[in-house]
């Protein structure tokens, strides 16, 4: 392969003749938009490369053609440039509904995490192209964030609203408690999109970490309020303290949540639950 140097030297060459730059039109642009796009060798750079289909589309045999009827285009830069725009200018992708799209993505997110998520993978479960995937969401992690929202305004949000319904504080939590029981006991179980993908990330990924604490914050502010209108009618000793048992019940379910992903019963939910709501009980 040409290095780098002759690369960028190459692709402002102007051949002397239309057949030369015919026979190297395919195999210039294609070096020089590899050495253009990889020189950082970031995943952002790889995702950009497989949004556009660079190397596919330089290799059709219309890219020859658009440089004879377009001589008048001197440098490999604007050939390139040209090639670029009639490939990008085809009829409209199939039409898609954006929620129904991200829904499907979150989805794929939340049962396999978002190292393991593949493009295709969200691509086939989606039912979408990746064009129509870049334009509308961004790249993988822009998608991912999209997804967390959606999961949060979805699902999160309902743990309030059940928390903090009309009734007994504690019964809403015990209510809570054993509906999550029922359902991380089921085989379809994903367990908790949260948690599940708190261990593909860390402090250093601040923009994600950030969002995963706010929405943890959110729920264990949820328990907390629960915990102060129990307190407030008397169903929680006046020494107990809610902040320290909302981080409990926090700790408690997302536990839950992930262990439930390869439970084969519900016993040790079970015991979770009785020994949470004994505690809080006599608390």
């Amino acid at each position: 392969m040409e290095s780098l140097k002759t690369i960028s030297n190459l692709r402002h060459k102007e051949f002397p003749n239309l057949k030369s730059k015919i026979q190297n039109g395919i195999t210039v642009s294609l070096l020089w938009t590899y050495a253009q796009l990889t020189k950082k060798q970031t995943a952002e750079d790889a995702e950009y490369m497989e949004k556009y289909e660079f190397e596919s589309f330089l290799r059709k045999s219309y890219f020859s053609k658009l440089l004879y009827v377009k001589g008048t285009h001197k440098t490999l830069t604007d050939w390139f440039k040209l090639c670029y725009t009639h490939f990008m200018s085809r009829g409209p992708e199939k039409q898609f509904d954006p929620e129904i799209a991200l829904s499907k993505a979150m989805e794929v997110f939340w049962a396999r995490g978002y190292k393991a998520a593949s493009l295709s993978e969200l691509l086939e479960h989606m039912e979408i192209g990746k064009k129509s995937l870049y334009d509308t969401f961004g790249n993988k992690r822009s998608l991912f964030l999209k997804a967390l929202e959606y999961y949060f305004q979805t699902e999160v949000k309902s743990i309030r609203d059940q928390l903090l319904a009309p009734g007994s504080p504690l019964a809403n939590i015990e209510r809570f408690l054993l509906n999550l029981q029922h359902y991380h006991s089921l085989a379809e179980s994903k367990g908790c999109m949260l948690g599940n993908n708190i261990a593909d990330f860390d402090t250093s990924e601040i923009e994600i970490a950030a969002t995963l604490r706010r929405y943890l914050q959110f729920v264990e502010d949820a328990y907390c309020t629960a915990l102060m209108r129990a307190q407030s009618v008397g169903e929680l000793s006046a020494t107990a303290q809610p902040h320290d048992l909302a981080r409990m019940l926090l700790c408690m379910t997302q536990g839950m949540a992930l262990l439930s992903r390869v439970l084969d019963n519900e016993t040790l939910l079970q015991s979770a639950v009785a020994v949470t709501m004994a505690q809080l009980k006599v608390s």
